[in-house]
């Protein structure tokens, strides 16, 4: 070794002097600079600003529902059974049996299933509850969906979607309807 040069060993390498550790402390790595590197980094911030700005975007959004509401975002206030409740009522309501009309329609005299013309030619595949509205007191509005079939030759045939709204009411420990299902245009789509 002449003094002062460093030689081309391994840093920390066995044959490495005191003169040596020196200078490779002072020796900087030079930055890789290819285009691939850089194309790395560049992606890399890309990617955490897409993030960042998901972050942001998503706390900003719950802070605008939670101003229209008025605050956080509150549970329904709909009572348990209610939407069910109103669902089998339009069911027995388009089926038509006479003794399930009784046990949902208590104090409403409703036509019996042949003055409807609906002795089992109609079947309910599914009903939902699309809309609850209170009409004060123990009373609302319930608008159901309910896919209808009609009863065709070999067996039933689709008749689509039919709104219906009926009036529901708490009466004890359950509910009653208060008024028979009323036929009306569907939920506008928002």
């Amino acid at each position: 070794m002449n003094g002062g040069t460093p030689t081309l060993i391994r840093p920390g390498g066995p044959r490495m002097n005191e003169s040596d550790r020196e200078v490779w402390a002072r020796v900087r790595p030079r930055p890789d600079l290819s285009l691939r590197s850089v194309a790395t980094r560049v992606g890399a911030l890309v990617l955490w600003l897409l993030v960042c700005a998901s972050a942001a975007s998503g706390l900003l959004a719950l802070a605008r529902v939670q101003a229209l509401a008025g605050g956080p975002v509150a549970a329904s206030a709909v009572p348990a059974g209610l939407e069910g409740f109103a669902e089998l009522s339009v069911s027995a309501f388009l089926e038509g049996p006479d003794a399930a009309l009784r046990t949902f329609f208590s104090g409403v005299s409703p036509a019996p299933a042949a003055a409807l013309g609906r002795t089992g030619d109609r079947f309910v595949a599914r009903a939902a509850s699309v809309r609850v509205r209170s009409t004060g007191g123990n009373g609302w509005r319930v608008t159901v969906g309910a896919e209808v079939l009609v009863a065709a030759e070999g067996g039933y045939r689709r008749d689509g979607i039919h709104w219906f709204e009926v009036g529901i009411a708490r009466r004890g420990d359950g509910y009653a309807a208060t008024s028979l299902p009323n036929e009306v245009l569907g939920p506008a789509d928002p």
